[in-house]
């Protein structure tokens, strides 16, 4: 299971925290678009990410929400709006259960709904 943002050390970690709170002050907009859960992972949880760095994002949709391209791009776009970088979405149920394993271990969960 992810980590909860509230348990990461800020100081050495400010672009999470900056992309966290973008995200959860664009929550209703994150769930009106069909997004039910965000994890951050990657660069930017290890504190290795650079000025042109993307931020990888994990959503879990909706129940009611079916994953398609067209919806993955729309919510890329969207992500990529709201935290003013480059995201590279995908969704949880399109990750193999090892990879998928991977994310949740090191990632960092934004927001549930």
């Amino acid at each position: 299971m992810a980590r909860v943002i509230d348990q990461i050390d800020g100081a050495s970690r400010p672009t999470l925290y900056a992309v966290a709170e973008s995200l959860r002050e664009n929550k209703s907009r994150l769930r009106k678009a069909g997004i039910g859960r965000v994890v951050v992972f990657g660069s930017v949880v290890r504190g290795e990410d650079t000025r042109d760095s993307d931020v990888d994002i994990m959503v879990t949709p909706l129940p009611s929400v079916t994953v398609s391209g067209l919806r993955l791009a729309g919510w890329r776009n969207l992500l990529t709006d709201i935290i003013g970088r480059e995201a590279d979405v995908v969704a949880d149920e399109c990750l193999r259960d090892a990879v998928r394993a991977s994310v949740e271990a090191e990632g960092v969960e934004i927001f549930h709904a």
